[in-house]
């Protein structure tokens, strides 16, 4: 059994699956529950709060359980989109999240 363990305060929404890999993407983004609990008119970006870290990138290999593991600056997409292999590479669609300013 493959395990792997992204930093704490880091929020996971969607994952892509291909034929041989499935593909988490840990962003260092958490909810600030409080600020959404005690208004009853929020935005919800008032209730995001964006840590300066690198998103946690987990690839694990449906076949053998192998956990690769890597850092990239923050990625944040509230859904993936899509994802294939072409030869080697991973390709992994995300929907873009603007409105979060995110890089």
């Amino acid at each position: 059994m493959a395990y792997f363990y992204p930093k704490k305060n880091s929020m996971m929404h969607s994952f892509s699956i291909t034929e041989n890999y499935v593909i988490f993407i840990f962003s260092p983004v958490a909810l600030s529950s409080p600020t959404c609990m005690v208004s009853n008119h929020f935005h919800i970006t008032d209730c995001i709060e964006v840590k300066d870290e690198p998103s946690d990138i987990f690839i694990v290999n449906l076949k053998t359980g192998e956990v690769h593991e890597m850092q990239e600056d923050i990625i944040f997409s509230l859904h993936h989109i899509n994802a294939y292999e072409v030869g080697d590479d991973i390709i992994v669609d995300l929907a873009p999240t603007e409105e979060f300013a995110l890089r």
